[in-house]
């Protein structure tokens, strides 16, 4: 699958208190993902402060990728585009690298948020109805999407600076 160009939209801003982002179904709750009871995946060294965060649709209408970006870093949405991912989980891109952990799902639902400070709860009928246009949006501790079709399994990208340190961090479903 090869990102097409189509135009990301802005959520809003979110911050990152601590230096790990959790990427999990948010419906979980830390408990369980921290028992390894489900897949959840970390994103360690991640800097510290204001993300914005952006959702990108598939010509369907369903969300093909959600993707935080810290405030510094003005060029993510353009180097996102350049990922292209295989069915086989291989990913190409020089700066992208492909998160270890497979991402349960169970809500029909995904998002990026600070490990240290998350609440986590069912977002579905804040902004993820069928009455939702955006069908993402962001809440205290991170940003959360729409799947796109109920229970699967997501794949989670980082892109690190020159010093490893997380820049930017992307759900993208297939």
């Amino acid at each position: 699958m090869k990102n097409s160009g189509r135009k990301y939209i802005p959520l809003g801003e979110f911050s990152l208190i601590g230096d790990t982002l959790c990427v999990t179904d948010p419906f979980y709750s830390k408990e369980r993902y921290y028992s390894k009871e489900i897949s959840a995946g970390f994103i360690e060294d991640m800097k510290p402060g204001e993300y914005n965060a952006y959702v990108k649709y598939k010509e369907d209408g369903r969300v093909e990728m959600l993707l935080v970006a810290h405030s510094t870093f003005a060029n993510a949405c353009q180097m996102a585009d350049n990922i292209t991912v295989y069915y086989d989980d291989k990913i190409e891109h020089p700066y992208w690298k492909l998160s270890p952990a497979k991402i349960e799902v169970a809500s029909g639902q995904c998002g990026l948020f600070d490990c240290d400070n998350a609440v986590y709860a069912d977002y579905s009928t804040l902004m993820l109805s069928s009455k939702s246009s955006k069908q993402a949006g962001v809440v205290p501790c991170g940003a959360v999407s729409s799947c796109g079709c109920g229970d699967s399994v997501c794949l989670a990208f980082v892109l690190r600076n020159s010093k490893n340190i997380g820049m930017a961090a992307c759900i993208i479903y297939a």
